[in-house]
């Protein structure tokens, strides 16, 4: 590698495994999902430093992709980032919605990472929403859901 002639240091920051959400929309078996899943692992031998949000992933990347070390660092939020007291809470949803062109009292939403999938509890989101929309918990509120995944429907 040309950067490790320069003194270039190569880490890579792990939340998930790229191949493995790649795999849900295409199949296991997909030539591309196999292309991401061998040029990862390469990578991830060839990495200064492979660091991880979890000890589960930093054993999968030592396990299955011969990774010597990997640093597990806990993804959690950054000090400044506490609970919004409820007032503060219900401006910031009534700008938000403001800006959006959403002109309701009574609207709630979910946000969804793109990452999520079914092992992520994505599957509990889902059926959530479905049962507050059915059985009327939603207190008549309208629920909007946002994000994306492959394994997202709106039944």
């Amino acid at each position: 590698m040309a950067l490790k002639r320069r003194g270039v240091r190569f880490v890579i920051d792990w939340h998930n495994l790229g191949y493995t959400v790649l795999r849900l929309r295409l199949g296991q078996w997909h030539p591309a999902v196999r292309f991401a899943r061998w040029f990862e692992r390469r990578d991830a031998r060839r990495a200064d430093a492979n660091l991880c949000v979890s000890r589960a992933l930093a054993a999968f990347l030592q396990s299955r992709f011969g990774v010597t070390t990997a640093h597990v660092l806990y993804d959690r939020p950054a000090s400044p980032f506490t609970p919004v007291q409820r007032g503060e809470r219900e401006q910031y949803r009534q700008a938000l919605f403001s800006r959006l062109g959403i002109h309701t009292e009574k609207l709630g939403f979910i946000v969804c990472p793109t990452s999520w999938t079914e092992r992520r509890g994505f599957r509990f989101s889902r059926s959530t929403l479905s049962c507050a929309s059915s059985s009327g918990s939603a207190d008549g509120k309208r629920l909007a859901p946002a994000g994306d995944s492959p394994t997202w429907s709106y039944s």
